[in-house]
Order: structure tokens, then C-alpha cells, then sequence
């Protein structure tokens, strides 16, 4: 948390946005003209820091920007000067419609340390130019079935999604040309807090410009903008599959042969995967019926162990009835004991014949005896 010295010198240092005095620097794009303070810049552009010194053409404090729109410039300078930057409110979801966020990728990781090259960028055509200086309390709170959101300062001109998202990704462009980390990483971050998030609207009538603009970049510098485009188009595959115009505008651009190798790549790790999940779900599912088989002959075994007990039990219930119907008196011809005998088995358990034996004399009384 600020204190209030650091809240008092932020404010201060953001005064100086957009304000004549103590400029030192301008940058000239377009039509417009920047008014800069190289105390302020300088330290978090090298580019622009090196650009100021003698022997370059520029050291004389005018800076001719050619490479990017006006309203990209702007948003740069404007983080320069209070760390962040504002893009027209743009429609999102009343509800949540989505049921769970992708995985994030490292930005800061994936920064380099040079700035790189770019074409040239148009201008968005149905934003305003002078969307940054303009903002009210409160952006319409409905369009239709969705609500309109800027992610940061509620604006008065309200944009499409993706031509939000292709300011965030010429934000990072620029970022990288002259070389700012922190707007880098801004940059993606804020292109991420759209795309996953859960009132994300998704528009496939403008997915090919964002792609176009993302592809533009050098690879190694795009700070995991193309993995996120290309998550977010595997995510609905389909649904540009099925898309003439999204198809036409892939075959019809220089930068996305890359994406659609990428795409391809990524499906193609993901069917794998998939392929390896059914196969070891389709090893357990063996397995676990192969146990399944085993418990249920072991079941059966002993059922029919039990059965054949049970019909052995019988067996010999009516053998030793058979004996008890024929023994009248012990066998042993001075015993008197006639009727008080037990039954005993010949053999070991579930063997042999069941016996009488004599409680006076001991004496033992089988089958045999009375045949």
C-alpha cells in the first residue's frame, strides 16, 4: 500500500502527462505532437534514452515515430507517466459463461532485452483518436445482452472486443520496440484478463485481425500473446472451421501460416494426449476386469466347493443315519452300553467315512460292520 508521500509524488509525476511545461522532448506521429520530459522517459526506454544522446539524429529532442498508429503512441506514453494506460470500454458477459480459466504462461519470463521491428500499424477504424483523453463516471451498464467493461477507467466511446484486444497486442509491440519491460508485461497481462476471463464474449468475426496483429511480432518477443491466440482458437476450433470469411483471411495473410503450423502442432499434442488417456484408461478398464473375472471364478469355485460340502454333508447324514438304524447294541460282546454313542469321521476333515463310537467301551462302529 502507498503511502501518502508516494500517492503525492505519483499524482505529480502523472501532471506532467500531456503538460508543456519542463518539456524537453517530443515525439511527432502522424498529425499529433507528444511533449515529452526525458527526466521521465528516459529511464524506462533505453531506446528512448540512447535515441537522446549525441550522434544520433534525434538528439536534438524530436523524435519522428513512423512505425506505429497515434493512438498506440499515446497509450505509451501515457503508462510512462502513470503506469497505466485506457482503451474504450468494450461489450462482456452478464453471466459467467465460462467453467474454469487456461493455465497462464510466465510473461515475465519471456521478455527480451532489445526492442524489435515492425511494420507500420493502421489505425483502428471505429475507434476515435481521441478515445484517451475522453472518459466519463460511468460506462451503459447494458448493450444488448451484455454490459460493457474497459478494465480499467470507464470510457465514453465503447470498441469491440477484439479491436481491444489488438490495442493491448500493439501496446506490447510498441512496448518491445522500445524496449519497456514493464509495459511488455502490462500488456499481456491485460490481454489475458480479457481473454480468460469468465464474461470473455467470444466473436469470431474479428478473432483473424487479432491473430494478424499478434503474428506480426518477432516469435521470440511475443511475450506469450501467440499462446494464448493459439489456446483461445483450439478452444473453439469449430466454430472457425466452420467460418468462410476467418478462413479466407488465413489463407489471404503473410503472418499466420505460423499460426495455423502452431494450431496444428498443439491439436495434434492434444489428440496424443487424449489417445494415451484412453489407452490408459482402456489398460485399467482391462485390468480391473481381469480381477473382476478372477473374483468371480474364485466366487464360483467356492460356491461350487460349498455345493459339493453341502451335497457330501447329506451323503453322510444318511450314512450315519443308516447307522444309527443298525446299531442296536455295542458290537463288543461284554459291553452292555446300547444306545449311548457319538459320531465321528474315519479320516481327515471332508474325508473318510462317518463312525459310531461306543461312550461306554470306546469301541468303534463303521458302515462296514453292518453290511
Amino acid at each position: 500500500m502507498q503511502s501518502e508521500h508516494e500517492k503525492r509524488f505519483a499524482e505529480a509525476m502523472a501532471s506532467l502527462h500531456l503538460n508543456p511545461d519542463y518539456s524537453d522532448m517530443k515525439i511527432i506521429c502522424g498529425t499529433k505532437e507528444f511533449l515529452l520530459h526525458r527526466a521521465v522517459v528516459c529511464p524506462q526506454s533505453k531506446v528512448l534514452a540512447d535515441q537522446m544522446k549525441l550522434g544520433f539524429k534525434e538528439s536534438n529532442g524530436i523524435i519522428e515515430h513512423k512505425e506505429f498508429d497515434e493512438d498506440t503512441v499515446a497509450r505509451m506514453i501515457q503508462y510512462l507517466y502513470t503506469q497505466q494506460y485506457d482503451v474504450p470500454a468494450y461489450p462482456v458477459a452478464s453471466e459467467s459463461t465460462t467453467a474454469g480459466q487456461e493455465e497462464r504462461p510466465d510473461v515475465a519470463s519471456t521478455l527480451p532485452a532489445e526492442g524489435i521491428e515492425l511494420e507500420p500499424t493502421a489505425p483502428l477504424e471505429n475507434v476515435e483518436s481521441g478515445v484517451l483523453l475522453a472518459s466519463s463516471d460511468h460506462a451503459p451498464e447494458e448493450v444488448g445482452a451484455t454490459q460493457l467493461s474497459s478494465g480499467g477507467a470507464s470510457l465514453q466511446t465503447t470498441a469491440s472486443v477484439h479491436d481491444v484486444l489488438i490495442m493491448h497486442v500493439r501496446v506490447h509491440h510498441i512496448a518491445n520496440y522500445y524496449n519497456i519491460p514493464t509495459l511488455k508485461t502490462k500488456a499481456v497481462d491485460e490481454f489475458y484478463s480479457i481473454v480468460w476471463a469468465d464474461n470473455y464474449v467470444w466473436d469470431r468475426s474479428g478473432f483473424a485481425s487479432v491473430l494478424d496483429e499478434i503474428y506480426r511480432a518477432n516469435k521470440s518477443q511475443d511475450g506469450g500473446l501467440r499462446r494464448a491466440a493459439v489456446c483461445l482458437a483450439k478452444k473453439h476450433v469449430e466454430d472457425l472451421a466452420s467460418d468462410e470469411a476467418f478462413m479466407d483471411a488465413i489463407n489471404d495473410s503473410e503472418n499466420l501460416g505460423e499460426f495455423c503450423s502452431a494450431l496444428l502442432a498443439d491439436m495434434t499434442r492434444e489428440c496424443r494426449r487424449t489417445k494415451k488417456l484412453g489407452d490408459k484408461i482402456n489398460e485399467l478398464l482391462r485390468k480391473e476386469l481381469a480381477k473382476l473375472k478372477s473374483e468371480f471364478e474364485r466366487v464360483q469355485y467356492i460356491a461350487d466347493r460349498e455345493s459339493g460340502l453341502r451335497d457330501r454333508a447329506e451323503s453322510d447324514l444318511m450314512r450315519v443315519k443308516d447307522i444309527f438304524q443298525k446299531v442296536r447294541k455295542c458290537k463288543t460282546y461284554n459291553c452292555e452300553n446300547s444306545i449311548n454313542v457319538a459320531v465321528e469321521r474315519s479320516g481327515k476333515a471332508g474325508q473318510g467315512e462317518y463312525m459310531v463310537r461306543c461312550l461306554g467301551c470306546q469301541a468303534k462302529h463303521t458302515p462296514t460292520d453292518y453290511r
